[in-house]
């Protein structure tokens, strides 16, 4: 039996966790990072994908992104540099008539007053959240992009709307942190130092929903297995909620932190 060929654009938490799971007898995967493909060059994307085969699949996982305090200081970069890469990705992948894509989206593209389980007929019923807007504007027209192909085009071309993502991952930066490792960083060094408190960002009211990146990738690997494509826009999430200030104390306990 012939292999199926899966190419994963983005090698960060996302990317690496997806990849995980697709090393077996029946896929050929790789991975490409920035440092073998710069997807803000143009033409140096539609190079690489026009030496893909057209039956292969691409997923698109490559992104710039980071914690709250990064998307407030660096909202040009975030936008147009994710908007860059996902414009040039469809682009490339259009033109050369890629018949299957999955494009990953974060779930911040959905209102930020939601006050239920988010579905995918809520997008478009509200704003996005402020402080993450730049961000989420460039990953939203990529949404739309790839809906675009599918209607016009008539390719097997989706977006997984992926919720919070956590797990193990090579990045240390802790501007670029989200809130698990933030968490799990300030929880640290508060033990380290001594320190009789740790404050964290905000009241602690707003509830996540916080998905493992191995079961991301499992539900990727999923999706292809079950051979979905008829779905054009789907939800990957976890299967429980939590507010940031529960989640705070999970943390501190698992560390056996002691302060307040």
């Amino acid at each position: 039996m012939s292999k199926n060929n899966v190419t994963i654009l983005g090698n960060g938490l996302v990317g690496s966790a997806i990849a995980k799971t697709f090393i077996d007898d029946s896929f050929e995967v790789r991975s490409i990072g920035s440092k073998d493909l710069d997807l803000l060059d143009s033409v140096a994307t539609n190079k690489f994908i026009s030496k893909v085969g057209k039956d292969e699949i691409l997923i698109f996982a490559a992104g710039l992104s980071g914690g709250i305090s990064f998307n407030l200081e660096n909202p040009y970069e975030l936008f147009s540099m994710n908007l860059g890469m996902i414009n040039n990705f469809i682009s490339a992948a259009a033109n050369n008539k890629i018949e299957k894509v999955i494009n990953i989206v974060p779930a911040c593209v959905y209102p930020a007053n939601l006050n239920e389980r988010a579905r995918v007929e809520n997008l478009w019923q509200g704003p996005m959240e402020k402080s993450s807007l730049a961000y989420s504007t460039a990953k939203i027209s990529g949404l739309v992009g790839v809906e675009s192909v599918r209607k016009q085009l008539g390719l097997n071309w989706t977006n997984l709307i992926v919720t919070n993502v956590y797990g193990p991952h090579k990045r240390i930066d802790s501007k670029q942190m989200h809130v698990i490792p933030a968490l799990i960083e300030k929880f640290n060094q508060a033990k380290s130092n001594g320190n009789i408190s740790v404050q964290i960002l905000g009241d602690g009211t707003p509830v996540r929903d916080f998905l493992y990146s191995s079961d991301l990738g499992l539900a990727v690997h999923s999706f292809i297995e079950n051979d979905l494509w008829t779905i054009p826009t789907m939800n990957i999430a976890g299967s429980e909620a939590v507010s940031i200030l529960e989640l705070a104390k999970i943390i501190a306990d698992e560390m056996s932190y002691e302060g307040d």
